[in-house]
């Protein structure tokens, strides 16, 4: 688009063509000044030819766009305007501008020749506005959040009650796109400024001073968020680069400092972790640990216990009155033999023979059984019954095993439970594993097992469980919770998981052979058979009064249908812009909820679906007091639906249905 004309129409009031090649009765031709996208739509290109004041004399009533090679490309009507000559004593520069809607505009090439242009006083004002807002350091602001702002209406930030026009940095908001500088507006949301309402005007280390605040005033804060940014979209994020930070002037001994180098926070502490100091004791933690020792006894103790062969048990000592008595925790031992009770010089040690305790009056065993071997025994004499033969002691001893370094084996004191043997060696006791009373499964030495303990149990959960030394490895699978029938092998086929509703790639091929390609058909004539236009017309909707169907713009949140009695365009609802148009119908719009309570009483026991029209509904709250004489005023427009029951004037939810 190269060019713009303008044109009087023979004094008629033109109305457009799409076939048209010129225009009824052009009178002006000339470059266009300016052609860009609209920044507000993606969808509007805007053309503009600004017509100096030597130029003129004639009416304007019909606008032509023409492309590089002189093609009229585009064609409106707009309302007549006289264009005086400056000779005739009423000249002015005048702007005709086109705001050109296109389904795309990345198909269109956007250039001007700078050396036929004019620029209208606007177009420089809005040039030097731009330039100037692309520069890093903005215009300072007023105030600095501290923490996440509502953004609309008037309030106070940091302490400075803000009025409408104010600039304020935003820049803790819970979500970083929201932050940046904005202008404050009373009774609206706020808009960003100016100087920082677009992405390319938003650039990395921007910086913008605070002049006022409780704890920011007088501060210098820069942009750190890195490049692309897109406003609205990216996060961005503040740091403070200079000024006040809160910390008094003063000697600190500690301190914390920032990526910057900036001192955030002083500190005198009087305390070992207020230090960070963690390898010395505080005063409180020694005097805990002095308190646990044990004071000066005044006299030379006796150590309890870590003796040879001695345990940690408790000994006590003590006088009953009539002797020293010990007692072993709570176990009473009885009294303690010492010289005033027991004069061991009058006992015998313990002993086993007659000699040990100096008996003479009596013969030993030996002595005994030499003289008792000096007689025969009644049974040697008479049938010699009660002895075993070499033989028979022989096999006797064969039905048992040889004691190999043991002295003992058995039941430790008879309980089956507690097989054991004695080693000779160190007379310890080594039980041994009874009888399991299953057949166990061996741990390990199997083909590439190793030796660590497996562990299976079943949990309060209901479940079997697997552990391997500490590692969990979760749940068991068994028939009880998994049937491998039910479950189909990991294939790549169709075939492999049993799928018989579906062609394989080979019989779709041999089904697409059975077809001829669109350039197959196209090539033997340029008409489709009756069957042919039925076939394609059966795979589009019919269109009942409607012309087009589809996205405005090429913008996916604008779904439309045109109708065909008035061409109109009826928007339809979508996922994407439900939530624009719901806010949009405001307090009352239809499917839109109210806290209401009934004027004129219903009845009791009133269920949840009956419908209240809104001349009978007042806005309520929670209160319980709230009613006719204090409330937020009547709905007074539609029908409502109940979505709670409620008795006579109760109040509940309702949403509008009509």
């Amino acid at each position: 688009i190269a060019q713009m004309g303008v044109g009087d129409a023979n004094g008629t009031d033109p109305v457009p063509d799409a076939s048209q090649k010129k225009l009824i009765n052009e009178r002006r031709r000339a470059p266009l000044n300016q052609l860009k996208v609209d920044p507000a739509n993606t969808a509007i290109i805007i053309a503009e030819q600004v017509i100096p004041a030597e130029v003129g004399g004639f009416w304007i009533r019909e606008i032509g766009l023409y492309d590089t090679d002189g093609d009229l490309v585009a064609v409106a009507n707009c309302a007549p305007s006289f264009k005086p000559l400056l000779a005739q004593g009423s000249g002015r520069t005048q702007i005709v501008r086109i705001n050109l809607l296109v389904s795309n505009t990345s198909n269109v090439e956007l250039r001007i020749d700078p050396t036929v242009v004019l620029a209208t006083r606007s177009f420089v004002d809005l040039r030097i506005q731009e330039e100037l807002s692309r520069l890093d350091n903005k215009q300072s602001v007023r105030a600095a959040t501290t923490g996440p702002v509502v953004l609309a209406g008037i309030q106070s930030v940091d302490g400075v009650a803000l009025v409408a026009g104010d600039r304020v940095l935003v820049k803790n908001q819970a979500s970083g796109k929201d932050n940046g500088l904005y202008s404050v507006v009373a009774g609206g949301a706020w808009l960003r400024v100016v100087d920082a309402d677009v992405s390319v005007e938003v650039t990395p280390n921007l910086m913008v001073s605070v002049e006022q605040g409780d704890a920011l005033f007088d501060t210098l804060w820069q942009l750190t968020t890195n490049a692309p940014i897109t406003l609205g979209t990216t996060a961005l994020a503040f740091e403070q680069v200079a000024g006040p930070t809160g910390v008094l002037p003063g000697t600190y001994n500690r301190v914390t400092v920032d990526r910057r180098g900036l001192v955030m926070a002083g500190f005198n502490p009087t305390t070992l972790g207020g230090y960070g100091i963690a390898d010395a004791y505080s005063k409180t933690e020694i005097d805990a640990r002095v308190a646990a020792l044990q004071p000066k006894l005044g006299f030379v103790p006796v150590q309890q216990g870590t003796g040879a062969g001695q345990l940690n048990n408790q000994v006590r000592l003590g006088w009953s009155g009539s002797g020293l008595k010990a007692a072993v925790d709570n176990t009473d031992l009885g009294n303690l033999w010492y010289s005033g009770n027991f004069d061991p010089a009058t006992k015998a040690n313990v002993g086993s023979t007659l000699f040990a305790y100096g008996i003479t009056d009596a013969y030993t065993k030996a002595e005994v059984d030499q003289r008792v071997s000096e007689r025969a025994l009644r049974a040697e004499v008479y049938a010699k019954a009660d002895v075993y033969t070499k033989a028979e002691t022989d096999a006797r001893d064969s039905q048992r095993p040889l004691a190999d370094s043991i002295t003992n084996i058995g039941l430790a004191a008879n309980d089956p439970a507690s097989p054991y043997m004695r080693r000779a060696s160190d007379n310890t006791t080594y039980f041994l594993q009874t009888k399991l009373g299953f057949v166990p499964v061996q741990q390990g030495t199997g083909a590439g097992q190793l030796n660590n303990l497996i562990k299976i149990g079943y949990t309060s959960a209901g479940q079997v469980k697997l552990a391997v030394d500490n590692t969990d490895f979760g749940n068991l699978w068994y028939s009880g919770n998994f049937d491998p029938s039910k479950k189909a092998n990991v294939g790549s086929t169709l075939f492999a998981y049993g799928i018989t509703d579906a062609y394989t790639k080979n019989e779709t091929d041999a089904r697409d052979l059975e077809r001829p390609l669109k350039t197959e058909v196209y090539a033997k004539a340029d008409v489709y058979t009756k069957t042919e236009t039925d076939t394609r017309v059966a795979t589009r909707p019919v269109a009942d009064s409607i012309t087009h169907v589809g996205f405005a713009g090429d913008n996916i949140a604008a779904p439309y249908m045109r109708r065909a009695a008035d061409s109109a365009v009826y928007y339809l609802v979508s996922d994407l812009n439900l939530g624009a148009k719901v806010a949009a119908q405001g307090l009352t719009g239809i499917g839109q909820y109210a806290f209401a309570r009934v004027i004129t009483a219903y009845g009791s026991s009133i269920n949840q679906g009956t419908s209240v029209p809104g001349s009978n509904l007042i806005f309520s709250s929670t209160a319980v007091g709230d009613g006719t004489s204090s409330n937020s005023g009547a709905i007074a427009i539609g029908v409502w639906r109940a979505h709670g029951a409620f008795n006579n004037t109760e109040r509940t939810l309702f949403q509008r249905i009509q």
